[in-house]
């Protein structure tokens, strides 16, 4: 979800980037004899070293779901920042090696401490195909095409890797006083903990459901209804879970997934077919146990005053965290809801057919936009929605103070954010949910 970063977000990320400068200025407090010094290919090793293992380190944190992290900063933005760091950190580990190899492994070979480091760089770069397919969900094919259940596996190896890391850094000769060893160590054993409690602990603290029924609604499109087994944790229209079926199909392994039902309803997820995870869930049967880690994220119009126009732009079955908030009755009764949804065929539809109700009740002002094949002998539009359909829907009066809530694949959301700015929306009112981060 992209939109304003709040004063605790900017905070955390003022943190994030400072730790690293803070931990790397430790090594030269009185060994520095002068500025140029920095440049010389070992001072620079130990540079791009320091930085790199913070922000490795940093990478399970960021991971593990921290409560504390998600009333500030959404946990989808947060996951998002996550997979733009690790290819950051990847270009940092490799210029580490170079220099490394240049400057120090080419002379006197290989040790047990540089061993450990190259060890720790063969598993990170065997282990990038997986981290961008659980990452950003939709990479390349060649990425797609593998099972997202053995993706999650070779992702989760990276705690080796870091394991790997704190070793190699705490053995290495330029982390010479006890004050760097203890720093060292210290912050490798905090993010590594957090990592093994996201894993092994957290997962015994989600909410139990039971699967209660599947029902297709389009030949690529299903909706999941759960039964709740016990109290369910509070959550907003629009938020989403991470989910786990206790089942051999489609697999254990935790799949995020917005909500679609209000928050005094059971748990119910809309779902399209796009790979092999979500392919298999259909077959899963009815009574299957399922684990519900969540809510996150900050896409719902908390905090907006009585009466202001709720405005949303759909992208195909991005319609689910609308269908969430349309659905409740509280939020229909504060605000009236403009939505513009786009879909390619009627039959994209039938995963919202109650907002085509609600809207001929008069409930919800609905504008349906087709890009390839629309209903016939009634009228509609084609084509994208564009600035004429946006100006139509947000009143030039509302435009400096609106809140827009975008959910769709990353070029429509793109695409709609730059129309919203040349009607002059400001961008930080703008809040958009991506299909996968």
């Amino acid at each position: 979800m992209t939109g304003r970063i709040r004063g605790g977000g900017i905070v955390f990320l003022g943190l994030y980037f400072l730790l690293p400068l803070l931990f790397t200025a430790l090594y030269f407090v009185g060994n520095l004899y002068s500025f140029t010094a920095l440049f010389e290919l070992y001072n620079l090793s130990i540079i791009t070293g320091a930085l790199a293992y913070i922000l490795f380190m940093g990478q399970f944190l960021l991971s593990a779901r921290l409560r504390f992290i998600e009333r500030f900063f959404p946990q989808d933005k947060l996951l998002s920042f996550h997979g733009t760091m690790g290819m950051v950190l990847g270009g940092l580990i490799l210029i580490h090696f170079i220099i490394k190899y240049i400057s120090i492994i080419s002379y006197s070979g290989p040790g047990l401490q540089s061993s450990l480091g190259f060890a720790a760089l063969l598993i990170f770069i065997l282990l990038m195909p997986a981290a961008l397919l659980v990452l950003q969900g939709r990479a390349g094919k060649s990425i797609k095409s593998m099972p997202y259940a053995r993706a999650k596996t070779g992702h989760n190896l990276f705690a080796l890797a870091g394991l790997l890391t704190v070793v190699h850094v705490y053995l290495a000769s330029s982390t010479g006083t006890m004050t760097l060893k203890l720093v060292t160590l210290g912050w490798g054993v905090l993010c590594l903990s957090a990592y093994v409690w996201h894993k092994l602990i957290r997962p015994r603290k989600a909410a139990e459901l039971v699967l209660e029924r599947v029902k297709e609604l389009s030949p690529e499109v299903n909706s999941f209804r759960f039964r709740s087994t016990g109290p369910l944790p509070r959550r907003s229209p629009g938020q989403f879970g991470y989910f786990s079926f206790v089942s051999d199909k489609p697999g254990r392994e935790e799949h995020p997934f917005t909500v679609a039902s209000p928050p005094d309803d059971e748990v119910e997820i809309i779902v399209k077919k796009s790979g092999d995870f979500t392919s298999e869930m259909p077959n899963v049967p009815v009574s299957t146990r399922v684990l519900f880690d969540g809510p996150y994220g900050h896409f719902h119009p908390a905090g907006m005053r009585p009466g202001t126009p709720l405005y949303c732009i759909a992208g195909g079955i991005g319609i689910t965290p609308f269908l969430s908030m349309i659905r409740d009755d509280n939020l229909r009764e504060k605000h009236p809801i403009r939505l513009i949804w786009s879909v390619q065929k009627v039959r994209d539809l039938d995963a919202a057919r109650e907002i085509i109700d609600l809207s001929g009740k008069g409930e919800v002002d609905l504008r349906i936009h087709y890009t390839n094949q629309g209903p016939e002998g009634e009228q509609h539009r084609f084509g994208r929605i564009d600035l004429e359909s946006l100006a139509e829907m947000i009143p030039e009066e509302d435009r400096k103070n609106a809140t827009v809530f975008i959910c769709g694949p990353k070029g429509f959301g793109r695409s709609m954010r730059r129309t919203l700015k040349s009607l002059g929306v400001p961008g930080s009112a703008v809040k958009e949910e991506k299909f996968s981060w």
